[in-house]
């Protein structure tokens, strides 16, 4: 609901409060005035003496002077107060007027007798909070994810981002020494086993950052490489210098002006200034007429704000032109606080992320194109841009610090780049004046003024007549002239203000004569309600309190809008702690990984081809052992592994030779058994006739013939083949008893024959 601010006179009440406080009962003073914006805080005339350590006697030196303390406040920007100071004589030896000695007759007579009067007037430049700044270093304003398509349909070939790879797809960034940074090569994002499945045979519920499509049929078969694709970072050509804040610092100047008509007072043609700060603190004329001395601030009623956990980000220009960088675009003056951003870059989302934070970021494929990447300077600065155009407070730039109006800082040296905030609140400046002289007045100046205008806006005057209360601030802005013809003081207030807006501080400054002014103010609500009309009074006082106009402002402010938590929302009430996360069951809970038919019907396409590949595992790890015993691989891995096992060379060596020994022995003894077998069927054939048991000739011939004569042809074929098969087994054991090349006396030629 939108309401135009409405604003009514009241009645003007005037006041009159004067206030003299002596500090020093021996002062006598010409005149007594009401205080002023330039508040006399103590003024006396005493005898002040100075012990002079120059030399061993310590002499002192007595003077009578004139001591007057003032309160020089906040705004007192024009000569609207001055100090009018009577002065007989000058230089008088005995501190006494008129002088006690004749300058005319006299030539070393020092003394003079003006019967003269000259002015002090004081004046207080615009406040600034000023930070010292410690650069830190460059910071991009924006860092952008780029995407190469990879594999099979794209034309960059497979995704290659190894950390030691020549020629990653992303290329590679050198740093000023010509080394390689470390991430810069970006990250590879490929379909996996599990998104081809289901890509391919269903609808994949994961996400793969450039929805690259997965499809084996679709993506021809995977034949120009596995699709993926390479993530790239690459940063915005508009860069920022970042500076550390430090703690803030009062920074004005206090000039002290004093004017005379004769010059016996001043050297200067009679005009002098002192110009007074915290770096300067204390002043004395040419003549010793005047010395100040700041002693220093009264405190404000408002702190400083407080910077010192933020850092500040200046638009680099291209050049690099410190001047370009003070005067220009200030208000892309950003301040940002030290959890925002990351001077290592090894932090996502923040300002500064850089190459490791974004190749190492963790889930990186399952996340959003520009995910890691959220938080840049331009990103922010974006958002206060509509935070702007929407009539809200920015919460970066510094003009939330202004008061809504677009000021610019107060770049005094343009070869200077300085971080200072304008303060407007209330304070004052104490300063001491030593002065000659017999007696002091002061001549404050006092003129009418009235309101011209006083509204209540939004951020920037966007809308006018209200806001939402708590969310945002409002700004009222009230318009004040010095109707006057001379310079003048002025105290603008806000007060009476409806219930629940919290209190306002007054402003105190100084108009020209017949000119205008604006002031704004910040208006709080404490309270989230929606009223159509609250209100409140502004008043204008002049110099001596006296109240010059009221008016009284309206505006409506708009409920709060409280937004709920995107994902979350509020707890049962009856809620017992005992509760369970999990909604659906998954495919692991309802089946089984080999129950293939299972996996099929619930449509869990994942699990139903690992089961496939799980049986088919099997089956072929069953057929592979089937095959190892068939063709003999296992005994001969076996036998590999045995001899493997056995020791070392030497020792497996010296077992092979015992091993042949042996076999040798019982070969040696087999054919001897055999030799004389067949020398016995050699002499029973050749000798004729010779009477045998039946056992006798069934185990030499291999017959049950009872005949007599030489041994029958199957008995010598019997005896033949054993001494073949004994030679076989000889060759098959090794070949290394010697006996296939060596004849045995026993053995005719014909059987070697025969066994070759």
């Amino acid at each position: 609901m939108k309401k135009q601010a409405t604003a009514s006179r009241a009645p003007s009440v005037g006041w009159l409060h004067r206030t003299v406080t002596a500090l020093f009962a021996t002062a006598l003073l010409s005149a007594l005035v009401p205080p002023a914006l330039a508040a006399v805080i103590a003024a006396g005339k005493l005898e002040k003496c100075v012990r002079d350590g120059a030399s061993l006697e310590v002499p002192i030196e007595c003077q009578e002077k004139l001591i007057v303390t003032v309160a020089v406040e906040n705004g007192n920007t024009l000569e609207t107060e001055q100090l009018e100071v009577q002065l007989s004589c000058v230089n008088s030896p005995d501190g006494q007027c008129p002088c006690s000695c004749n300058y005319a007759t006299d030539p070393g007579c020092i003394c003079r007798d003006v019967q003269d009067t000259f002015t002090v007037t004081l004046t207080k430049s615009p406040i600034y909070a000023s930070y010292p700044l410690e650069y830190v270093k460059s910071f991009p304003g924006r860092a952008i994810e780029g995407i190469v398509r990879t594999g099979s349909g794209a034309d960059a070939g497979q995704c290659e981002a190894g950390a030691l790879s020549s020629n990653p797809t992303c290329g590679w960034i050198y740093d000023k020494d010509g080394d390689r940074v470390e991430g810069s090569q970006g990250f590879c994002c490929e379909c996996g086993a599990s998104k081809t499945v289901e890509d391919t045979f269903g609808k994949s519920d994961d996400r793969i950052r450039a929805n690259v499509n997965c499809d084996l049929f679709g993506g021809g078969l995977f034949l120009g490489g596995v699709p993926g694709s390479a993530h790239c970072l690459y940063f915005d050509q508009q860069w920022y210098q970042g500076f550390a804040v430090g703690e803030a610092g009062l920074r004005f100047d206090l000039t002290v002006r004093l004017r005379t008509n004769s010059s016996d007072f001043t050297d200067a043609g009679g005009l002098e200034e002192l110009v007074l700060g915290p770096s300067q603190p204390y002043k004395v004329s040419e003549r010793g007429l005047v010395s100040a001395k700041l002693l220093g601030d009264l405190a404000g009623y408002d702190q400083l704000p407080v910077l010192s956990e933020r850092y500040l980000m200046v638009p680099d220009p291209a050049d690099g032109d410190i001047l370009t960088m003070a005067t220009q675009r200030i208000d892309e003056w950003v301040l940002l606080d030290k959890s925002m951003v990351s001077v290592s870059g090894r932090e996502c989302d923040k300002a500064g992320t850089s190459f490791e934070a974004f190749a190492s970021q963790a889930n990186a494929c399952g996340r959003l194109p520009g995910s890691c990447l959220n938080g840049q300077i331009l990103d922010l600065i974006d958002e206060d841009n509509e935070r702007i155009a929407e009539g809200r407070t920015p919460l970066y730039k510094l003009r939330r610090y202004m008061g809504g109006k677009q000021l610019p800082l107060d770049v005094t040296d343009a070869r200077a780049l300085r971080l200072q905030l304008p303060v407007d609140t209330l304070g004052a400046s104490v300063v001491s004046l030593d002065m000659l002289g017999d007696s002091v007045r002061l001549v404050v100046n006092s003129s009418p003024a009235r309101i011209v205008s006083a509204k209540v806006c939004q951020f920037a005057n966007v809308e006018c007549g209200g806001f939402e209360a708590l969310t945002e601030r409002g700004y009222l802005t009230a318009e004040v002239e010095n109707e006057g013809y001379i310079d003048a003081g002025f105290t603008i207030s806000v007060h009476d203000c409806s219930e629940n807006v919290r209190e306002v501080e007054a402003r105190r400054a100084d108009i020209r004569a017949r000119s205008e002014e604006e002031f704004v103010f910040e208006l709080f609500v404490e309270d989230d309600r929606q009223v159509e009309q609250r209100g409140c009074n502004v008043t204008v006082q002049d110099s001596q309190g006296q109240v010059t106009d009221t008016l009284r402002v309206t505006f409506f402010t708009n409920a709060t809008d409280y937004t709920e938590n995107i994902g979350a929302s509020r707890g049962d009430e009856n809620f017992d702690g005992a509760y369970d996360a999990r909604t659906d069951p998954s495919c692991a809970d309802m089946c089984n990984l080999l129950d293939l038919i299972c996996s099929f019907v619930k449509g869990c396409w994942t699990r139903f081809f690992l089961g496939l590949l799980t049986i088919g595992l099997i089956i072929g790890g069953i057929y592979l052992l089937y095959l190892s015993i068939r063709r003999g691989w296992c005994l001969k891995a076996a036998r590999a592994l045995g001899v493997a096992a056995t020791g070392t060379k030497e020792e497996r060596e010296e077992m092979r030779a015992q091993t042949d020994r042996r076999r040798q022995k019982l070969a040696d003894m087999k054919l001897s058994a055999l030799d004389m077998e067949y020398a016995q069927d050699r002499r029973g054939g050749r000798h004729g006739r010779r009477r045998r048991s039946s056992h006798d000739l069934r185990r030499a011939r291999g017959g049950t013939s009872k005949g007599r004569g030489r041994p029958r042809a199957s008995s010598r074929r019997t005896s033949r083949r054993r001494l073949s098969m004994e030679f076989d087994l000889r060759h098959t054991t090794g070949g290394m008893m010697g006996f296939a090349d060596t004849t045995h006396p026993h053995v005719p030629m014909q059987m070697y024959r025969t066994m070759v």
